[in-house]
C-alpha cells in the first residue's frame, strides 16, 4: 500500500512511534489495542485488511502488528466511511501517491448531491404512507393490515422497481408483488421477524473474532426462509439465492442497507457465508 496519504492525516493516539517493522520484532500495535483505540472490532480489521485498506505485519509469535502506517490508513477509512463514502472505492483512493482529501471530499459531496433525487423519491413515499395511516385509525384491523401490505408494495415499487425489474424481469417481480399482498398476517410476521433475526445474527458475527459453522448455518437458514417469503417455495434454489447474495455486493444499495444497519463488512459476510453453506 502507498505511503504518500500518512503524513497528511496525522495519527490516532500514539502511533507515531510505531511503525511496520517486518515479523522479528513485537513493536506496532496488536489487532486488539488498534480496535480498543479505534473504536472498531477486531473482525472489521481484518476485513479492512482482506480488502487491501490494511497491511499489518507478523512478529516472531505469528500475531498481526499495526505500526503507523497502518494506523494513519485506518484514520482515512474512518474519516471517509463518516460521511458514507463506499469501501469499495477507499482502495484505488488510498493507494494514490498523495492523496487529496479535500479533492476526494468535494467529489463525494458532488455524488452526495446526486443522490439527492433518490432521497426525494424516499420523501415522497414517506409522505404518501404517512396519509395512508392517518387512515388507518379508522379502519378495521384487516383493513389496516391490507393497507399495510399494498403500501409496501408500492414503496418497493417507487425505490427499487425500475432496477429489479431490469436485473430480473417483468414476470418475476409481479409475482413477488402478488404474493407479497396475498400474505397473511402470520406470513406477514415472519418475514418481518427474520428480516431482523438476519440484522442481529449478523451484527453479533461482527463483533466476534471467528464465526462458528452452527452460527453461519443458523444466518443462511434464516436468510433462505427470508427469501422463501419473497419468492415462494417454488422459485427458490440454493443457486439461485447465492446469485442474489454475489448480486448484493454488485449493488451499493444492498451493501449500505446491511452495513449501515450492522456495521462494515456486514454485506460481505453475509454473502461469504450463505455461499459457503447453501
Amino acid at each position: 500500500m502507498s505511503t504518500g496519504y500518512a503524513g497528511n492525516v496525522g495519527h490516532v493516539g500514539n502511533a507515531g512511534n510505531t511503525g511496520n517493522t517486518g515479523n522479528t520484532g513485537n513493536t506496532g500495535y496488536t489487532a486488539k489495542q488498534l480496535a480498543n483505540m479505534a473504536g472498531v472490532s477486531v473482525r472489521t480489521l481484518h476485513y479492512y485488511e482482506q480488502l487491501g485498506l490494511l497491511s499489518p505485519v507478523r512478529d516472531a509469535n505469528n500475531w498481526r502488528r499495526y505500526g503507523a502506517e497502518d494506523v494513519a490508513a485506518l484514520r482515512v477509512i474512518r474519516t471517509l466511511r463518516s460521511c458514507g463514502l463506499p469501501l469499495g472505492d477507499l482502495k484505488e483512493l488510498m493507494e494514490e501517491p498523495d492523496l487529496d482529501m479535500l479533492k476526494v471530499l468535494s467529489l463525494h459531496r458532488r455524488s452526495l448531491l446526486a443522490q439527492q433525487d433518490r432521497l426525494n423519491t424516499f420523501l415522497r413515499t414517506t409522505d404518501i404512507l404517512i396519509e395512508k395511516w392517518k387512515d388507518v385509525k379508522d379502519m378495521t384491523d384487516e383493513e389496516a393490515f391490507e393497507t399495510l401490505k399494498q403500501s409496501s408494495v408500492e414503496h418497493f415499487e417507487e425505490a427499487y422497481g425500475k432496477e429489479a425489474r431490469k436485473r430480473y424481469g417483468d414476470e418475476v417481480i409481479d409475482q413477488t408483488n402478488a404474493r407479497m399482498s396475498s400474505m397473511s398476517r402470520e406470513e406477514w410476521d415472519t418475514k418481518e421477524y427474520l428480516e431482523h433475526a438476519i440484522k442481529d445474527k449478523l451484527r453479533e458475527m461482527l463483533l466476534s473474532d471467528e464465526v462458528s459453522d452452527a452460527d453461519a448455518s443458523e444466518l443462511a437458514e434464516m436468510h433462505a426462509r427470508w427469501i422463501r417469503a419473497h419468492w415462494g417455495d417454488d422459485a427458490y434454489s440454493p443457486q439461485a439465492h447465492v446469485a442474489l447474495a454475489k448480486g448484493y455486493l454488485q449493488d451499493e444499495r444492498f451493501v449500505t442497507y446491511y452495513d449501515s444497519a450492522c456495521g462494515d463488512g456486514a454485506t460481505a459476510l453475509l454473502a461469504e457465508i450463505i455461499e459457503r453453506v447453501i
